[in-house]
């Protein structure tokens, strides 16, 4: 297995990019990578929290930074991804529906719902696990198949 940093990297080079079709190969290890590199954000800004005398807002401050720096590249390879399955980029505020209707009904009901925000990205990660559509649909030609291009080209 080689390691797919270059992913990542594309994905954060096409940070403004929303339109198109990313594959679910690079969608996914885009995401294993930002799944790793914000646990260690945040696991480092914890350390530096218990063992220094830094005020426990500035790292935090730290955090709040990176994971705004982030949201873009991430939710522009997630509607890519959404694109390449057929899906329209709109289907990413079903996370926000969800979102919105945990906080509502622990409103209503008075509970500590808050666990279950968690779960609110689930339905638009379960659309970006659908196959890629074949050949071009409406948001362009199949990422897959232009890789598939380059491959034999680099071949010859």
């Amino acid at each position: 297995m080689t390691i797919q940093f270059d992913k990542y990297l594309d994905g954060l080079r096409n940070y403004i990019n929303f339109s198109g079709r990313t594959t679910r190969k690079d969608f996914w290890w885009f995401l294993v990578y930002d799944i790793i590199f914000t646990a260690g954000v945040i696991g480092l800004l914890e350390l530096t929290i218990k063992r220094t005398s830094i005020p426990h807002g500035i790292p935090w401050i730290i955090a709040i930074s990176y994971v705004i720096a982030i949201i873009t590249p991430t939710l522009a390879i997630m509607v890519r991804r959404l694109h390449d399955a057929g899906f329209s980029g709109w289907w990413m505020c079903s996370s926000l529906v969800l979102a919105l209707l945990i906080l509502f009904i622990s409103l209503i009901i008075n509970e500590g719902y808050n666990f279950y925000l968690l779960f609110s990205p689930v339905p638009p990660l379960l659309f970006c696990a659908v196959p890629s559509q074949k050949g071009e649909n409406r948001y362009g030609e199949n990422a897959s198949d232009i890789l598939d291009e380059l491959d034999d080209k680099e071949e010859l």
